[in-house]
């Protein structure tokens, strides 16, 4: 028999229901397994609180108890899974409800995301700018003038940048179009005021007349996503003084990582919760489930506000030259 919401028992049952409600709400896939999870939560749950709604922190560790003997990953999806569903709680004002931390059971893996400082994002951006580049300087500096900008303005991943075509950039409304990306999922990508000129200006200068690539190399090809994270990483990270440090992984995908600590940051300090901005986070970075995206949580130390702001003049008096 398939489980759905509707088997949710005992106090439990609205609450649960109003959970995955929230979830789809905010475009997140909520999938049979973890319906069968919660549905085992709130049946454990029932039979030790049969007339309130609570979850000390007694009752998560009886519970996970029954994840002893599975893979990290699996006991690490079940706190996740969890923790989220005790901060919707709290937010919906059940105070009997304990936090899970985070990272009680590692997903089996040490890699940390790395997250460029607000100093190294202006010293890429300088780099990027001034950089003295080989063959065809003119178009292939505009190039990684506007994709480094892109990539760090929309979290885009490398390879969604670069298989975007030129319907795929909405210039009207400032939407660009990710088709069938990481999962096979596609979705819609807001952008700026300051990311628009620099698409604009890219488009004029290159004259985009068909609906081929939106990004072309002088041989009117696709970019290679090796030539260009081998130019990210042997031209313009020297150039910007950045050297990684011994075990430390700085690539295109950093750009990524580092989006996804500003906006979370932005969010948090214009006083958005930080469950709240999660999902929407989420969504605009194309992740499968929030799990993906619970990690930015503990990588927001690093303010990174106002960067592009606060160099407008000079990108500004950039394009003005290259005109």
């Amino acid at each position: 028999m398939k489980i759905t919401e509707e088997n949710f028992v005992g106090p439990y049952k609205e609450p649960f229901g109003g959970y995955i409600k929230f979830k789809r709400a905010a475009g997140q896939s909520i999938c049979q397994g973890v319906i069968c999870k919660l549905n085992a939560l709130s049946a454990f749950l029932t039979e030790i609180h049969p007339s309130t709604v609570c979850m000390t922190q007694a009752d998560i560790e009886q519970f996970l108890l029954r994840t002893n003997g599975h893979k990290s990953s699996t006991r690490a999806g079940y706190e996740s899974m969890i923790r989220q569903l005790g901060m919707y709680l709290r937010n919906c004002g059940y105070n009997d409800i304990h936090i899970l931390p985070e990272g009680i059971t590692k997903s089996g893996t040490d890699f940390v995301p790395y997250v460029f400082s607000e100093n190294e994002i202006v010293r890429i951006l300088r780099a990027t700018d001034n950089l003295d580049w080989y063959r065809d300087k003119a178009s292939t500096g505009l190039f990684y003038r506007v994709l480094v900008r892109l990539l760090y303005s929309t979290g885009l991943r490398i390879d969604e940048a670069l298989g975007l075509h030129v319907s795929s950039v909405d210039l009207e409304n400032r939407i660009i179009t990710v088709h069938k990306s990481k999962g096979g999922t596609s979705r819609l990508v807001p952008y700026d005021e300051s990311l628009h000129k620099w698409l604009m200006e890219y488009l004029t200068q290159v004259g985009r007349h068909d609906d081929n690539y939106f990004f072309r190399s002088p041989r009117n090809e696709r970019y290679a996503v090796v030539t260009v994270q081998w130019m990210f990483k042997n031209k313009l990270l020297p150039a910007a003084g950045i050297v990684p440090a011994v075990g430390q992984r700085i690539s295109l995908h950093s750009l990524r990582h580092t989006f996804a600590c500003h906006s979370l940051n932005k969010m948090i300090e214009n006083g958005k919760d930080s469950f709240c901005t999660l999902p929407y986070l989420s969504t605009y970075l194309g992740h499968v489930n929030i799990e993906s995206s619970e990690i930015y949580l503990r990588l927001t130390k690093e303010r990174f506000t106002g960067i592009l702001d606060a160099c407008v003049g000079t990108y500004e008096g950039r394009l003005s030259d290259e005109k």
